[in-house]
């Protein structure tokens, strides 16, 4: 029989649910049902009445599940669902295999994004590569002290601990500087962390137009209950931490900052490491025992030398380092210089830094490429942190 194409309209059955539910009926197999007060289809199978059929997709019309507290997600999205912003008092259904609504999920079982970086303790990403932090500023990435000598910074397994040392006071803070602080004025944050095993979270509302330094903070149990955890904002500052007292110590395993009122960070997995560190890097990359291209202009008496980094900084970086060598080689011609004659000169647009050596005695002839290799005898880094 050849095909023809037929114009018309379609039109499936539809009623009220109490008068499907009194006629009771028999759908035909593939036959649709259609609900006109609540928004509820089934779809017949031949044998079962009406009453012994499964509803194709929660209903969206009546008044107990509504649009407004449903969310239909494809499977992509309801796999890789990581944040409950706006999404606390309403159910989630995923609607993919055949169309039923197959998992709900409750807001006990979703998380905000962390606003702060580098927030879990348990493997922490350390760029500087100690153990131990007693006198320094910075530490593991994206934390520091306000002060390098009133409190101890010690990573050790399950987490960082804080030390204050007896000169310890109110002043001094273990924080995170948050970058554009700006965005965050005029909202309520909850500050959650995990210390010594146990929860602690408070929440706050910053105010729209910070004129001056307004502080926040909340004190822990443990020890003798002086230490607590800090928030400062001022016009251009929004920095979250930790006031460790004199001679209290307390073992931090995760921190959070998050928009809302709720602490989710119970429902956290384990921090991603690799897409943290390269978050870290762009406020600070460490320099290694590595090979360099370097090169001359027409100008001879200052060489340029390049430095791959993986992720572009966040400003122009200074360069901060313990000591070492920079070897030049051209040809048969030797020439070594100390790393504190290294300049930062420009970063490259995909996130190469570029370093001069000016008032070199080179003995590189002008517009000359060669290599240059960097020993050191301690530490040296690209800073540039907040």
């Amino acid at each position: 029989m050849p095909e023809r194409d037929i114009s018309a309209r379609h039109k499936q059955k539809s009623d009220t649910a109490s008068n499907w539910a009194s006629k009771n009926p028999i759908l035909l197999e593939g036959e649709l049902g259609f609900e006109a007060d609540t928004g509820k289809i089934k779809i017949g199978n031949g044998v079962s009445s009406w009453s012994n059929l499964q509803y194709l997709a929660p209903g969206i019309a009546s008044s107990n599940n509504t649009v407004e507290n449903m969310v239909f997600l494809t499977q992509s999205e309801f796999e890789h669902l990581s944040s409950c912003n706006g999404f606390q008092k309403k159910t989630i259904y995923n609607l993919i295999d055949n169309n039923m609504p197959v998992k709900s999920w409750a807001p006990s079982q979703l998380s905000n994004p962390n606003i702060l970086h580098n927030g879990d303790f348990r493997n922490p990403v350390n760029q500087r590569g100690l153990k131990v932090y007693a006198s320094h500023t910075y530490g593991i990435d994206r934390w520091r002290s306000s002060t390098s000598v009133h409190i101890t910074v010690s990573i050790e397994n399950g987490g960082v601990r804080l030390t204050g040392k007896s000169s310890a006071s109110l002043t001094n803070r273990w924080v995170q500087y948050v970058e554009y602080p700006q965005l965050y004025f005029g909202s309520t944050l909850t500050f959650s962390a995990i210390v010594d095993g146990e929860l602690y979270s408070y929440t706050v509302t910053i105010p729209q137009n910070v004129i001056e330094t307004v502080e926040f903070n909340s004190p822990f149990t443990v020890g003798s209950g002086n230490s607590d955890m800090h928030i400062v904002v001022s016009p251009t500052v929004l920095a979250v931490g930790f006031r460790p007292r004199a001679n209290e110590s307390i073992l931090i395993q995760r921190v959070k900052l998050e928009p809302g009122t709720v602490s989710t960070i119970m429902n956290d997995p384990p921090m991603d490491y690799g897409k943290t560190l390269a978050v870290c890097q762009r406020y600070q990359v460490p320099l290694t025992n590595s090979r360099l291209l370097a090169w001359t202009t027409n100008s001879s008496n200052t060489i340029y030398l390049i430095f791959p980094v993986v992720t572009i900084m966040r400003i122009l970086p200074a360069i901060e380092e313990n000591g070492g060598t920079i070897t030049i080689r051209h040809n048969s011609y030797t020439e070594s210089y100390q790393m504190n004659r290294l300049q930062v000169y420009d970063q490259s647009g995909n996130g190469s830094i570029i370093f001069s050596i000016p008032n070199a005695s080179s003995g590189i002839p002008p517009n000359t490429a060669a290599q240059a290799s960097i020993s050191l005898d301690g530490l040296a880094l690209l800073n540039a942190n907040l």
